[in-house]
Parts: C-alpha cells; structure tokens; sequence
C-alpha cells in the first residue's frame, strides 16, 4: 500500500491530463484505477450513439501502441495498471494512452 501511496500521485496527475483530448469528458480515479469518460461533445457531454463503439476504437488504438485497456459500457475506458507501477511506468502508459487518444480523434474527424 506505501507504493501505491507513493505513485499514485503521479498517475492522478497524468491522469487527469488527458482531458485535453476532445474525446474525454472526464477523467476520474483513486490510488491507481482510473477511468476516462469518452464523450461527443465536451461542453453538454453527450455521449457518441452507441454503434460508434468509440471506447472500443480507443482501447484498439490503445493496444496497437502495446497498451491493454478496456473498454467499458457507457463508453468509459478503464485504466487499472499492476499495483507495483512505477512513476516511468506510468509516464509510458500515459504516453501510449495519449497516443491511441490521438489516433482516434483523428478517425473521428
């Protein structure tokens, strides 16, 4: 539990960067879980039609880039890395999250 306490605080931070992608909403978490809210419309934030699987495009973009996250319904994407992260661990996960985000932003265009 002290490594977590000890990283998280990093994970929360780059965490919460990614709201800069038009894709996300929201993004929330505790300790080392997170979660980001996929949404068509930052302002009101409505949801893509469901048949756009938009989550799932992330999580496959995501994976391409040799990162597994998993898509959730309401098209939420979860982030649940291994309890012994450590702080570069997080900053690549991050990156590649980032990257799969940016791949699907420009599909969506």
């Amino acid at each position: 539990l002290g490594h977590v306490r000890s990283v998280s605080g990093r994970f929360l931070k780059r965490l919460g960067e990614t709201s800069s992608s038009s894709l996300v909403g929201e993004a929330r978490g505790i300790g080392l879980i997170g979660g980001l809210e996929i949404v068509s419309n930052k302002e009101t934030r409505e949801p893509y039609p469901v048949e756009t699987k938009v989550a799932g495009a992330i999580a496959a973009n995501a994976l391409a880039n040799g990162l597994i996250v998993r898509a959730l319904p309401g098209d939420v994407i979860g982030i649940c890395p291994p309890l012994i992260i450590t702080e570069p661990e997080i900053d690549i996960l991050f990156d590649k999250l980032e990257a799969g985000l940016a791949k699907t932003e420009e599909l969506m265009k």
